[in-house]
């Protein structure tokens, strides 16, 4: 799973190197992390969100949609998933351009601490 900088999300075949779903963020990706169950993936991105997506699987192979967004104030640079596999006690973290990093809950998206 590539994010690139003029806003789009792509999935890569690994042995063929060849482009199997394009989906468009909006703005700028600047990080990319994966869940920790595997199931998904969040973006920080250009427009001042958070987007998080699921993964399907589609004719052409894995493929990524949607699911929910985030405003924040800032452009976010990076955003992690904190290391627990338990869905309730699951957090995120967003650095933003301001230079502070907000932490959430996934579950919510209710603001935890900055």
């Amino acid at each position: 799973v590539v994010g690139t900088k003029d806003g789009f999300i792509k999935v890569v075949d690994s042995a063929s190197l060849e482009v199997v779903c394009e989906q468009s963020a909006g703005g700028c990706v600047w990080s990319l992390a994966v869940r920790p169950d595997g199931q998904g993936l969040m973006a920080g991105c250009g427009d001042k969100a958070v987007k998080f997506y699921d993964f399907t699987v589609a004719s052409a192979g894995l493929a990524v949609s949607l699911a929910r967004e985030l405003s924040v104030p800032q452009e976010v640079l990076c955003v992690r998933y904190s290391p627990t596999r338990s869905a309730d006690k699951l957090l995120f973290a967003a650095g933003l351009l301001d230079n502070t990093v907000k932490v959430f809950f996934h579950d919510s998206m209710k603001f935890f601490l900055s």
